[in-house]
């Protein structure tokens, strides 16, 4: 059963394996990444005050108010996580995750559902660089909120299903042996429900690709993750032009589907979806780590 727990933190080990090559050229690399995937617009880490501009009331108690200052908490949020997480992986710490974390905590909105998921997106941060540093104690309590605010989501969507089946799938270091069959009972039932829920989701067909990709054959890895991968890269982005609304994931399908097929021996199909995944992601660290694969 230890066997079985330590070879299914196959999420912790996949984001660890990454972020251990961009630690190397710390220096230069992280800060590029950075500067290639946030626009410059979006580039500054400071949050929004509670008040709204000088052309809006200041009392939020109209309701005109109220709905700005809802919409000014959660703007472009991801691009704020996902900056303070490359912080995070280059500094070796989550001082920026935590002021973002902390700012939104310490901010009520109309969609506190909707809040309570970029939290728990956070704490999936938490959890990867914690298992980096090798900070069970952090680890442990980043998974458990992460999965304890959407696990108490009411009307649970389908990007709540699929983030919450990748933190389920982080949780096997931090529980005992004779929780492993539930947490995968529990991962397969999140990935059905978050179907159910949006079959045209994209992000719960990566994470499906992505848990599979990383169990070990021996336990019946490898069988789903080819096409819940390919489906992943081919359906639409549906949240596009909201920023307040999770995006990412494509990015991360077409790194793992490459990486699928070079663990394959499939070197042909590797090279066509890293030609892709270049065009789509010209500044992507993670699809550009590739290209020594490539090398003729």
């Amino acid at each position: 059963m230890k066997t079985l727990i330590i070879l299914c933190s196959f999420l912790a080990l996949q984001t660890c394996n990454q972020t251990k090559n961009e630690q190397k050229t710390e220096k230069n690399t992280s800060v590029e990444y950075r500067e290639a995937v946030v626009p410059n617009s979006e580039k500054e880490n400071s949050f929004p005050s509670k008040t709204n501009d000088e052309n809006q009331p200041l009392s939020i108690d109209s309701n005109k108010s109220h709905k700005v200052l809802q919409d000014t908490i959660l703007i472009n949020i991801q691009e704020k996580i996902t900056t303070a997480s490359y912080d995070g992986f280059a500094k070796r710490n989550t001082k920026k995750l935590d002021e973002v974390e902390g700012f939104l905590d310490s901010n009520k909105t109309e969609n506190e559902n909707l809040k309570n998921y970029w939290i728990a997106y956070i704490n999936y941060y938490k959890t990867i660089i914690a298992m980096q540093l090798k900070d069970k104690d952090l680890g442990s309590k980043s998974n458990k909120k992460g999965i304890d605010l959407l696990e108490n989501h009411q009307n649970k969507n389908s990007d709540d299903y699929a983030l919450l089946a990748l933190l389920k799938g982080m949780s096997y270091p931090f529980v005992s042996g004779m929780e492993a069959p539930a947490i995968s009972k529990d991962i397969n039932k999140y990935l059905e429900k978050g179907i159910e829920a949006d079959d045209k989701n994209f992000r719960v067909y990566y994470a499906q690709g992505s848990i599979d990709f990383y169990t070990p054959k021996e336990y019946g890895g490898g069988t789903k993750a080819e096409s819940a991968l390919l489906k992943a890269i081919n359906l639409p982005e549906k949240n596009k032009g909201n920023s307040q609304l999770p995006t990412w994931g494509k990015e991360e399908a077409y790194d793992l589907i490459i990486r699928f097929y070079l663990r394959e021996n499939q070197k042909d199909k590797a090279k066509t979806y890293f030609d892709k995944a270049k065009q789509l992601f010209p500044d992507s660290y993670i699809i550009q780590m590739h290209q020594s694969n490539f090398k003729s």
